[in-house]
């Protein structure tokens, strides 16, 4: 008797996505690509369970509270580089940060006007943080593009909040050595971006230069403890020998960091000897 062969369906709660909780057996005909869309979607072999939530998603922690479950809506949080839009700014890497590390990057907008920004699709309410530390620049602002902009710029010298436009609230968290956490919350309405610029007193942009580490969008109206996320690539290789006992083989790979922690499974033939072959990939991306 194999539970494997003689269940009609397998599951594991922890491999899911949002709204849906992904099944190991039965199978469907089709996986994640590269992206990370799950194409499986043939109803007679797609046995996936499906859910909507009336509520923000809460787990219990390891103290044994129930705390909010948490997700950085941002991509490459902190790789300014990349998804990020930066016309008219030259961006610097491996900057001393406010945490100690070289992962803090040097800002400097060559073009007054423009802005660092990522295009985002969420609702409701948000909050915007990034940390900051003045270099030329003494002001930065904090923007949502949307209908119905919400502004927010700060002092770097003072770490003061300069000025607030159609924002539900401010925050601003010193970390010493000139380094601010500044965050605002808005309700959102038809967002374009998120953005950060270097601009004067008096709200006008102009050329300077930051230094910016580790951006973060978040629901609610307060911005959390930073949402930092390891990429890794896990390849488990469970084989069931016919005594039913399960033989694991686990190999892990460090990728990147930053954004939005993304479960995919692919099963994988393998062949052994006296053994019923079965592989697990978990990707995360």
């Amino acid at each position: 008797m194999s539970l494997l062969n003689d269940a009609s369906l397998i599951l594991v709660p922890s491999a899911i996505k949002t709204g849906e909780v992904l099944v190991q057996k039965p199978l469907p005909n089709k996986f994640a690509d590269e992206t990370g869309n799950y194409d499986g979607n043939d109803p007679q072999t797609n046995a996936n369970l499906t859910f909507t939530r009336a509520s923000n998603a809460s787990r219990i922690g390891p103290d044994g509270l129930i705390e909010k479950v948490r997700t950085n809506l941002v991509l490459q949080s902190n790789t300014f580089s990349t998804t990020w839009a930066n016309i008219g700014y030259t961006l610097t890497s491996g900057q001393t940060g406010y945490d100690g590390t070289n992962n803090a990057w040097l800002v400097e907008c060559t073009s007054a006007g423009q802005a660092l920004y990522q295009a985002l699709t969420i609702s409701g309410v948000s909050t915007l943080s990034f940390y900051v530390k003045k270099n030329s620049a003494s002001y930065v602002r904090l923007r949502a593009d949307q209908v119905t902009d919400a502004l927010a710029s700060f002092n770097l010298n003072t770490g003061a909040v300069n000025t607030t436009t159609n924002v539900i609230n401010t925050k601003v968290t010193s970390l010493g050595n000139d380094w601010y956490r500044f965050s605002m919350s808005w309700l959102v309405d038809t967002l374009s971006n998120v953005q950060i610029r270097a601009e004067d007193a008096g709200g006008s942009p102009i050329t300077g230069t930051f230094y910016l580490q580790n951006a973060q969008v978040e629901s609610g109206d307060i911005a959390t403890s930073l949402v930092w996320i390891t990429w890794v690539v896990l390849v488990l290789v469970c084989c069931l020998n016919r005594s039913g006992r399960i033989c694991c083989n686990i190999r892990r790979n460090l990728i990147t960091l930053g954004g939005t922690l993304v479960v995919r499974l692919r099963l994988v033939q393998t062949q052994a000897k006296h053994l019923t072959p079965l592989a697990l990939m978990v990707r995360t991306s």
